[in-house]
């Protein structure tokens, strides 16, 4: 609004020679790692730090700083793969309070009660055949296998995202595991339940400058969202805006 009233006009997103909206480019979510997914539910609907909250945030860094530049374990540390914590990424302290804006309070919605008793009945598998007893008892994550359909969540390290365009589709590189992710807008109907993979089957298609996808056809209790197996009728829409 302020922008308009200066007499400035109003964003637009540059594009590609055939037209499309132009998402190409390397979008990293690294200096977002601090930021928590969920919100502090004592925050209510702010999504913006105090000044007090801030730099309690930097004190933080700060030790995590000195953490990382340690060369020897302390005596009677728990035996690890640190310090140093040289293969770690940190972000930047940041005033947001949570990445989840919608809802309003910034927290994700509880599971239904069959996706609970789904979580809890591998919870209850792992246990019962040990930690690691075979590489099938660690996650795909664990595993290299593949980070899943939303790497563009900040993790630990490899934030790195890519996206490619051509005529017809949009491609996400993730530099975690190197996984590709093609997502044609061909308006063609999704593959039969009978395939599935650990990403979906992806289509999309363009809604103005934002480009919104619909991923089906995941692997029921292997495809894990936020650490919540889905079940085989999941349905994932996204919807991507560059701002």
């Amino acid at each position: 609004a302020n922008a308009q009233a200066r007499g400035a006009k109003p964003y637009a997103p540059p594009k590609t020679p055939w037209g499309d909206p132009d998402l190409q480019g390397i979008w990293p979510s690294t200096e977002m790692i601090g930021v928590p997914l969920q919100r502090a539910a004592n925050f209510g609907t702010r999504n913006v730090l105090t000044e007090e909250e801030f730099a309690e945030r930097e004190k933080q860094a700060l030790r995590t700083a000195e953490a990382d530049s340690e060369q020897f374990a302390k005596p009677g540390a728990t035996v690890g793969i640190n310090p140093p914590s040289h293969w770690i990424d940190r972000g930047k302290p940041n005033r947001q309070a949570s990445l989840v804006v919608d809802p309003p309070d910034g927290r994700i919605p509880p599971l239904t009660e069959e996706a609970q008793q789904r979580a809890a009945r591998i919870a209850e598998r792992r246990k019962l055949t040990g930690a690691a007893d075979s590489y099938e008892d660690r996650s795909l994550y664990e595993r290299c296998i593949t980070r899943g359909v939303l790497g563009l969540l900040p993790v630990i390290y490899n934030n790195g995202t890519q996206i490619v365009q051509s005529p017809g589709n949009v491609v996400f590189m993730y530099e975690m595991i190197h996984e590709a992710r093609t997502i044609p807008l061909d308006k063609q109907p999704h593959a039969g339940p009978g395939i599935r993979n650990y990403m979906g089957d992806s289509r999309g298609r363009w809604e103005g400058n934002t480009l919104v996808i619909e991923t089906t056809n995941f692997l029921p209790e292997k495809t894990t969202i936020g650490g919540a197996p889905v079940s085989d009728q999941f349905r994932l829409i996204e919807r991507l805006t560059r701002v």
